[in-house]
């Protein structure tokens, strides 16, 4: 199949970060139009998401095998009621009103009601602008999506209203949300911002030991603003206003998640634990499994309604823990299928 975009105004990098994201060739054509193929993505099913609805039913949303449910055992692919897969790469997932929201990287924001297998575009409809989503959160303020190329919108009083320039937000690629004492702080490719009533009040770009500007997702935690970014591996902010690494912790990180008075990060370089000790360190420590080895890139991670940590890969792999240090397989995706051990 092959595709031909005429690109306007400004936007050539984030066309092309976007050519990247989606593993697409490009070459020039005359009239400055871009003409490119999509090629199979070198992926089976990386699980980019886990979630757990009211029903404590587990939802793994992946990138390349779409969304899937681990109920009373078993897998189920959400399929519609024709038994089509409506989307095969999703972000995010949410549940409101009883539905699933779930957030895709090319087909916008949909919503699935599971116990009649409806997949529907959500509405009121974000337009063409928000079809490539990887932020998605129910914020104190409203529902909130996140653009590749396009920056965020909130859902206020039935109609979306964009995020951008206007109200503080210079940032067009959003990956990320988090609420903290109710206010909304958005992680993207130039830093971090935190948003409350309409309007964007502070933000951070690097400085310090933060280097490359890509937050790819954050969270506060014992009082400290906690980064994972694209390049400089885990950063959090100190009592004085700085920015600091964690040496242990280098490359890309996609996940971080509190668990039993813990945080966990998980990234290109594995999973692992920051303690809070008595003396008010941070103390880092590597999981050592024979499960997660030095090529193990986590991609997700939840904590179960049972109080168990759940860690999904880039291989479509899903591990569980009871402790945070000792795992076990739960299943992992093959040729597009999930498969429980």
């Amino acid at each position: 199949m092959k595709l031909v975009f005429r690109i306007k105004g400004n936007n050539y990098w984030n066309f092309i970060k976007i050519a990247i994201l989606f593993s697409f060739s490009f070459s020039f054509s005359p009239g400055f139009s871009f003409t490119y193929s999509m090629k199979q993505p070198s992926y089976d099913a990386v699980i980019r998401c886990i979630f757990f609805d009211s029903q404590k039913n587990l939802w793994i949303g992946t990138f390349g095998a779409g969304l899937w449910e681990i109920k009373e055992k078993t897998p189920h692919k959400a399929l519609d009621r024709f038994q089509m897969q409506p989307v095969v790469r999703i972000s995010k997932i949410i549940e409101k009103n009883g539905k699933l929201i779930v957030a895709t990287a090319g087909e916008g924001l949909f919503s699935f009601q599971p116990d009649n297998k409806v997949w529907s575009e959500f509405q009121p409809l974000a337009g063409k602008d928000f079809q490539f989503l990887h932020g998605l959160l129910d914020t104190p303020e409203g529902l909130m999506i996140g653009s590749v190329g396009s920056s965020a919108a909130i859902l206020e009083n039935d109609t979306w209203k964009k995020i951008g320039e206007a109200q503080g937000l210079d940032d067009n690629w959003i990956n990320d949300f988090f609420v903290f004492q109710n206010e909304t702080w958005i992680s993207g490719s130039n830093g971090i911002w935190k948003y409350k009533n309409g309007r964007i009040h502070e933000y951070f770009v690097p400085r310090n030991e933060w280097v490359h500007s890509e937050v790819n997702t954050a969270t506060i935690w014992q009082q400290t603003l906690f980064l994972g970014t694209g390049e400089d591996g885990l950063i959090y902010r100190t009592s004085d206003n700085n920015f600091k690494r964690f040496q242990e912790i280098p490359n890309s990180i996609a996940a971080l998640q509190e668990f039993q008075g813990n945080l966990f990060v998980g990234g290109k370089k594995g999973l692992f634990k920051i303690s809070f000790s008595l003396n008010k360190k941070f103390v880092t420590k590597k999981i050592e499994s024979p499960l997660f080895t030095s090529e193990v890139y986590i991609k997700s991670l939840a904590v179960s309604p049972d109080n168990e940590l759940f860690v999904g890969t880039l291989n479509g792999e899903l591990f569980k823990s009871a402790d945070g240090e000792v795992f076990k397989a739960v299943g992992a995706f093959k040729d597009g299928i999930l498969f429980l051990n």
